[in-house]
């Protein structure tokens, strides 16, 4: 039953996360994109980690990891090409640090279909439900309105509506078409 005992100090180092590599995404703009196969390694098993995501469009956030998979989602408001860099820490301050390159999309507006109207000459005629969406949230739009009658004008867009007003000087049947385009081409037309 006779023992001898000694002490020694184990000094052990941190070893930082290791992130994935991350793959590229293509999407529409305001559709979501979501980190998948965002995994990582830690041979410190006790460690606890944190991430967070810098989208590319000068939005950050901090993203949920559970099981060693990092998860965020994020939707782009325009369309582009955005470099997102996703960064794991540990609770020794080791990090790691992965990017992928989002390219993103335009969508058309879409603009409501349009009720046909009645009216005499000489009275005015204002757009009735010229209203539209666009997936593209950042987006910056115009539109234009074709009377007809060979008058053609400019239409003021107010919280995605258009608006605009015109007066017949003959009586007849017009075809009035409505335009609505965003900064980058992307165009929808109805006509009544």
């Amino acid at each position: 039953g006779g023992t001898a005992a000694r002490n020694f100090t184990a000094t052990v180092g941190n070893v930082a996360p290791t992130l994935a590599a991350l793959t590229d995404r293509n999407a529409a703009e305001g559709s979501t994109v979501s980190l998948q196969g965002a995994t990582f390694t830690d041979p410190g098993f006790l460690d606890t980690h944190s991430a967070s995501v810098n989208w590319g469009d000068g939005t950050s956030e901090a993203a949920i990891v559970s099981s060693h998979t990092v998860n965020a989602s994020h939707s782009y408001g325009d369309n582009g090409v955005y470099a997102v860099t996703v960064t794991v820490t540990d609770d020794e301050g080791g990090t790691s640090v992965q990017g992928f390159t989002a390219t993103i999309g335009n969508v058309a507006p879409s603009l409501a279909t349009l009720a046909s109207q009645n009216a005499a000459e000489g009275s005015l005629v204002s757009l009735q439900g010229a209203t539209f969406t666009d997936p593209g949230f950042l987006d910056s739009h115009t539109a234009t309105v074709d009377w007809g009658d060979g008058t053609t004008q400019a239409a003021i867009i107010s919280s995605k509506t258009v608006q605009a007003q015109h007066s017949y000087g003959d009586n007849g049947a017009y075809t009035v078409t409505v335009t609505v385009a965003d900064e980058d081409g992307g165009a929808s037309t109805e006509a009544f």
